[in-house]
């Protein structure tokens, strides 16, 4: 059962997407003097407030995803989301987030949960401050040839939990940050308070190696 529901979340692809660039993805600091500092603005223009800065030499600042132009990246900056100048940021090696090269983080509301998911270490799903686990990851994929959305699948005591992941935008509903990636996480199965068919949905950022 759980892997028809799997397959037809699949099935909802969509042009627009499948034509954007592969974001969220990590990125350093680049070209700016030692002495100064990179502007993160309200707006996608040089002429916007200040609501931050990144130092000249930051490293590993996600970029979930940039204007229509692509001179401007969307970043954020503590509760709140802003915009670099993208010509100051430098791509890192094999760091976007379908790589999986860095661990995902994870969480959610009603009920509050959190997880770090990776494909290569075992991992502990916090829900509403009990800890369940561990996840122990077995299978990856991307979902069915698409380059925006993958599958994780960990065992869990007493059955399995299947991540479903997705490029797009997603909001928290506590704060004005912004996230590029959608998670569904399918229990199959139960422990403790994780309920058998329950859907725990929420957003991703990529951790920091």
């Amino acid at each position: 059962m759980i892997w028809r529901l799997c397959a037809a979340l699949c099935l909802w692809a969509t042009a627009a997407w499948a034509e954007t660039t592969n974001f969220p993805a990590l990125y350093d600091v680049s070209g700016v003097a030692s002495d100064d500092v990179l502007n993160i603005r309200s707006a996608p223009e040089a002429s916007s407030d200040i609501i931050a800065t990144l130092q000249h030499d930051a490293k590993g600042i996600e970029v979930v995803g940039t204007d229509d132009a692509k001179d401007w990246a969307i970043v954020n900056a503590g509760e709140q989301a802003g915009w670099v100048s993208l010509a100051y940021l430098r791509l890192v090696p094999d760091a976007m987030w379908t790589n999986m090269s860095s661990p995902l983080a994870c969480y959610g509301t009603e009920p509050f949960w959190d997880v770090m998911l990776t494909p290569r270490a075992p991992s502990t799903l916090t829900l509403n401050a009990d800890a369940y686990g561990p996840m122990i990851p077995v299978w990856e994929s991307g979902a069915w040839g698409n380059p925006l959305r993958m599958i994780l699948r960990h065992d869990i005591p007493g059955g399995e939990i299947i991540s479903y992941i997705e490029a797009e935008s997603c909001n928290d509903g506590m704060s004005d940050r912004e996230f590029g990636l959608s998670l569904r996480m399918i229990i199959d199965g139960s422990e403790g308070g994780l309920r058998d068919g329950a859907v725990l949905r929420g957003c991703c950022s990529i951790a920091e190696r």
